[in-house]
């Protein structure tokens, strides 16, 4: 069975949960929140029928990590009924023992289980065994158009118990773009000033929109954590036309550097108050940067930030998207 998500998958939970679901697609944002959407609907399921559940957490690195992946879906618990195995394939392929070990599985499966497997970088045509089994759900995570975007936010906004004036979800729309995590984090503050039950007015909601170029600045630091070199720079050089000072940028730059410092101490996601929908950018950021590179790029941001402040315009967009580029490839 193949599931677009964020269009179809409401849908299909509808009906009852099938054991295994593997989900494709690179979107940070909507892959966080198809896991969350899973993990929610596993939870009230099992809640409802009175049975205790856990969760693990598995990162999968190499092909014999496959058979702990087997034998964590075959264990049963001394302290729940039910458990869901939240695992992640981050390699771009996925391998024979990989493939194995999923038919396998899918076959014979546990029924106090469900497991969900994140392997955002492998392609479709990589899946063709799997999307028509029948305990198998393959959810293609792809970029919601318009129609679907607004109904999102609707359904967004009445999820987090307000009621709004005519216009407010069309508004949140059009400020961001058809992007949803910029949606999203413009409902959320919206949930932190105002109380469930309200009635959002079109006013109440323009105060909370973000400056357009503040958002930009803000994709373009995920950008440079994703490590999607071409699209940081395309929008530094955006900023650099929207004439955005580059204090502002290197503030931007700096501040992810420093979390990634933290990080890279053994502070964890949840200390940081790091959002679920950013987790990924981190730790993609973190994979390519030891310790001691992050050293490197916060002695070249504050270089830079002399630079700047000595009022000298000498090379100084250049060195900024060196900055950019460095942080997004890593140093070699």
């Amino acid at each position: 069975m193949i599931i677009k998500y964020p269009e179809a998958l409401d849908l299909h939970l509808k009906n009852n949960l099938l054991p295994v679901y593997l989900i494709t697609g690179s979107d940070p944002f909507l892959l966080n929140t198809c896991v969350d959407t899973l993990k929610q609907a596993w939870l009230q399921t099992h809640n409802n029928a009175g049975e205790a559940t856990e969760e693990k957490r598995l990162h999968l690195n190499h092909a014999n990590d496959w058979a702990e992946l087997i034998a964590e879906v075959n264990t049963y618990s001394l302290f729940a009924e039910q458990r869901l195995i939240n695992a992640s394939w981050d390699k771009k392929t996925l391998d024979a023992k990989g493939k194995a070990a999923l038919k396998a599985y899918a076959t014979d499966v546990n029924s106090n289980c469900m497991l969900i497997l994140q392997a955002p970088l492998v392609p479709m045509r990589q899946w063709p065994d799997f999307s028509k089994h029948p305990n198998i759900a393959l959810v293609t995570i792809t970029s919601p158009n318009a129609g679907e975007l607004l109904r999102w936010i609707e359904k967004k906004l009445k999820h987090d118990k307000f009621t709004y004036a005519r216009g407010v979800p069309n508004l949140i729309q059009e400020y961001t773009q058809g992007n949803m995590r910029a949606a999203a984090q413009t409902i959320e503050r919206l949930t932190l000033i105002h109380e469930p039950g309200t009635c959002l007015e079109l006013d109440d909601v323009r105060e909370q929109l973000l400056d357009e170029r503040d958002y930009k600045l803000y994709e373009l630091s995920g950008a440079c954590l994703e490590g999607n070199t071409n699209k940081a720079l395309d929008l530094a050089r955006r900023a650099k036309q929207d004439q955005t000072e580059p204090t502002l940028i290197l503030w931007f730059m700096t501040q992810e550097l420093r979390l990634l410092e933290q990080i890279a101490s053994g502070v964890s996601h949840q200390a940081l108050n790091i959002r679920s929908f950013r987790t990924r950018q981190y730790q993609l950021a973190s994979k390519r940067l030891s310790r001691t590179d992050i050293h490197q790029l916060l002695r070249q941001s504050q270089a830079l930030d002399v630079h700047i402040k000595s009022g000298s315009n000498t090379q100084l967009w250049r060195l900024l998207e060196q900055l950019i580029m460095t942080m997004s490839i890593g140093i070699r």
